[in-house]
């Protein structure tokens, strides 16, 4: 389940990125915050609902590999939203995201 969840992750931040014709450059990439980067809604709400699902309802020896997932989710996508090409994509990636975490997270009796 941590792997297909990841590459649909990854899947949707490289196609954004190669759509925009850049490469990912941790050095040159600011400081989501400082630039004004904050999630867009779709990912919030997904985010939210995800770790409230996590919590409340995944077995406690599951939840370090799915917490693991979500933070470096969390952080690839504010590290997309620090630039305007990495947050166009978002919206799509984390409504993608969302819509497989549906699928996946119903094993463990969630709603999302």
């Amino acid at each position: 389940m941590r792997n297909s969840f990841g590459l649909v992750v990854l899947l949707a931040l490289s196609i954004n990125l190669t759509a925009c014709g850049k490469k990912p450059d941790e050095a040159a990439v600011p400081n989501a915050a400082a630039a004004g980067g904050s999630l867009p809604a779709a990912c919030t709400n997904y985010l939210d609902k995800y770790q409230s699902c996590l919590k409340a309802k995944v077995p406690a020896s599951a939840q370090p590999m799915l917490e693991q997932s979500m933070t470096q989710t969390r952080t690839a996508w504010e590290k997309a939203a620090a630039t305007a090409e990495g947050k166009a994509g978002l919206t799509m990636a984390c409504e993608q995201a969302h819509a497989a975490a549906k699928t996946s997270m119903q094993a463990y009796g969630c709603e999302m």
